[in-house]
C-alpha cells in the first residue's frame, strides 16, 4: 500500500505522461513564432462564420483543452462551431523587441485576414481569453469592419481598480528597469507573481487536493493536467510587456479612451458589434469590477454580461459551476451568424 502511495505521490511531480491539448488540430498559418491552429470538425458546422480565439501571453492556451470532459474547445466543436486559435508560441530574443503595435496591427491582423480570405468572408468572430480578450478588444476598436461578434472571457479593461492585488502591484511596477534587465520577461516569474494573488489556492491547496483525490482517477488526472499547464510558462516579449503595463495598468488609457497603438487611436466607441462578456465572481486576477465598465463604454446595443461562481482558472474549464457557458455562447453566435 505504501509503495503505491509514494508512487502516486511522485507521479504528481512527474508530468511527462500527462497529455493536454489533445483535440485534433492542424497548423493553418504560421508567421515567426506565432501559429494559427484550425481544429478539425467533430460535427457539421452550424455557423458560416468561424471563431478565432486569442489567448493571453501568460501560460499556454492548452488550459482551454485540458481533457475531453472539461475542454472548452471540444465543447465548441461539438456544438458546430468552426474554431481557430492563435498560439503565441515561445517568444525568443528576437521577439523581445516586438511591441503591442506589432502584435495587434501585424500578427492578429494577419491571422484575421488569412481566415477571412480562406472563407471568403468580410468578418470573423473573435473570442478572447484574459489578456487575449483585451488584445481582441483593441483590435476590434481599430478594425470594427472585420469583427462580426466579440466575446471576452475574463477580460481586464479598467485597470485602476483596487479589487485585485495584481492591479495594485502592476501600477507600482518599475517596468522600464524590468524590461532593461531581462529583455524577455521570464514566464515563471510572472506566473509566480500571479500565484501570489491566491497563494494558498494556487500552491498548498493543490497538494492537499492531491491527497484527497488520490483514489479518484478522473479528478486526479484533471489536477495533474492543471498542474502541467500551470508550469508551462513562456517568456513574454519585453517591449510588448512594457506597453501593456505602462499604457494599461499604470495609465489606464484603454478605459480612458486615450490608447494609441501604432498609428491608431483605440476608440472604444467603435465597438458597435454584438458583445458578450463572461467573468468569475471569485476571480481575484481579473475581478468583474475590471470588466463591467466595458459594457457601458462601448456603443453596442446588443451586449450581454454573464457572471459565474468560479475563479479565474475555473472560468476557462468546463465544470458544474459554468457548464452552460459554452452552450450559451454557441447559441448566442447562432442567432448572430449573418
Amino acid at each position: 500500500m505504501y509503495k503505491q502511495f509514494f508512487q502516486d505521490f511522485f507521479n504528481f511531480f512527474s508530468l511527462d505522461n500527462v497529455e493536454i491539448g489533445k483535440t485534433d488540430k492542424e497548423v493553418f498559418f504560421e508567421e515567426d513564432n506565432v501559429k494559427v491552429f484550425h481544429y478539425k470538425p467533430i460535427k457539421r458546422y452550424l455557423n458560416k462564420i468561424p471563431v478565432l480565439i486569442t489567448y493571453s501571453f501568460v501560460n499556454r492556451p492548452s488550459i482551454l483543452d485540458l481533457d475531453e470532459d472539461r475542454s472548452m474547445i471540444k465543447k465548441l466543436l461539438e456544438l458546430g462551431i468552426d474554431v481557430y486559435i492563435i498560439d503565441w508560441g515561445y517568444p525568443d530574443h528576437v521577439d523581445k523587441y516586438c511591441t503591442l503595435d506589432d502584435y495587434i496591427n501585424n500578427y492578429i491582423d494577419n491571422c484575421v485576414n488569412i481566415i477571412l480570405a480562406h472563407h471568403k468572408l468580410k468578418k470573423v468572430n473573435l473570442l478572447g481569453i484574459c489578456q487575449g480578450a483585451t488584445l481582441n478588444t483593441i483590435y476590434a476598436a481599430i478594425n470594427p469592419n472585420k469583427v462580426q461578434n466579440l466575446i471576452n472571457i475574463g477580460m481586464p479593461f479598467k485597470f485602476d481598480i483596487d479589487d485585485g492585488l495584481l492591479f495594485k502591484w502592476n501600477r507600482n511596477n518599475n517596468v522600464d528597469n524590468f524590461v532593461e534587465s531581462f529583455g524577455l520577461i521570464p514566464g515563471k516569474l510572472i506566473t509566480s507573481g500571479i500565484m501570489m494573488v491566491k497563494p494558498f489556492e494556487y500552491s498548498i491547496s493543490r497538494y492537499i487536493e492531491f491527497f484527497n483525490k488520490i483514489d479518484d482517477d478522473s479528478s486526479l488526472k484533471h489536477l495533474l493536467s492543471v498542474n502541467k499547464w500551470l508550469l508551462d510558462s513562456p517568456s513574454q516579449p519585453g517591449e510588448m510587456y512594457r506597453d501593456f503595463i505602462k499604457d494599461l495598468y499604470i495609465e489606464n488609457k484603454l478605459f480612458k479612451n486615450q490608447l494609441i497603438v501604432g498609428k491608431h487611436h483605440v476608440n472604444i466607441k467603435n465597438i458597435k458589434m454584438p458583445v458578450l462578456c463572461a467573468n468569475g465572481t471569485y476571480d481575484k486576477i481579473v475581478p468583474p469590477s475590471s470588466t463591467r465598465p466595458f459594457m457601458d463604454a462601448i456603443s453596442s446595443t446588443d451586449k450581454v454580461f454573464m457572471e459565474y461562481p468560479v475563479d479565474h482558472i475555473e472560468l476557462f474549464i468546463q465544470s458544474e459551476n459554468n457548464n452552460d457557458m459554452i452552450p450559451f455562447i454557441a447559441n448566442w453566435l447562432k442567432y448572430r451568424d449573418k
